[in-house]
């Protein structure tokens, strides 16, 4: 509809403008423009139809850009008590853990969580030995795959569909400057290892 509105307003301009070209200065040059004019008031649609196969053209040509994303599945190990002594290895001794009292509440740490040792996300290597897969870090041991995940996890590796395997620690022994009585107290918890697994976009699928 605008496109033919469109095509008559120009029509209508072209054939009085050529007109009054033709009789005050050259009828032979302003004889194209006359036809023109006529041509676009007797076939409006012309103008319309170009208008809208160029935006179909246009739309037509810009293809959509696909996004593709890895994925990181997460699994928590079993066992992580019986490997006490290497998971300390992997770690690095926390300077703040030793401070006394006063030079915790220097440091403003106080109620903070001071863990005996920090760890780095680092490589991981996958065992599998048929009724456990163990995970290693540095050639440490440091935990087990889980029975309910046993199986994901290892199609996975069969299937090469690991992009990289990353091994997370945290938790461990702790201390706290207890706000509430001031004193220092001390937790002895268990470290906690995550297996993250990297899958790219092409071999994701659902975790089961």
């Amino acid at each position: 509809m605008f496109g033919r509105l469109l095509a008559t307003i120009i029509g209508l301009l072209v054939v009085v403008l050529s007109g009054t070209f033709v009789t005050l200065i050259n009828p032979v040059v302003g004889i194209p423009f006359i036809l023109c004019g006529l041509f676009l008031l007797l076939f409006p649609n012309f103008l319309s139809k170009k208008v809208m196969e160029e935006k179909s053209s246009s739309s037509t040509s810009e293809k959509p850009v696909e996004v593709t994303v890895s994925r990181i599945e997460t699994y928590k190990l079993t066992d992580t008590s019986l490997h006490t002594e290497s998971l300390q290895s992997l770690g690095v001794k926390n300077p703040d853990y030793d401070l006394t009292k006063e030079e915790i509440i220097q440091k403003q740490i106080g109620g903070e969580n001071l863990y005996e040792y920090l760890f780095e996300t680092e490589d991981a290597a996958l065992e599998d030995h048929g009724e456990e897969i163990h995970v290693v870090i540095r050639g440490q041991w440091v935990g087990n795959i889980g029975r309910n995940n046993r199986e994901r996890v290892r199609r996975l590796v069969q299937d090469n569909s690991a992009e990289q395997c990353k091994g997370k620690i945290t938790g461990g022994p702790h201390r706290i400057l207890s706000a509430e009585d001031g004193e220092i107290h001390d937790y002895p918890d268990d470290y906690t290892v995550r297996l993250e697994i990297t899958i790219p976009p092409s071999k994701s699928e659902g975790k089961e």
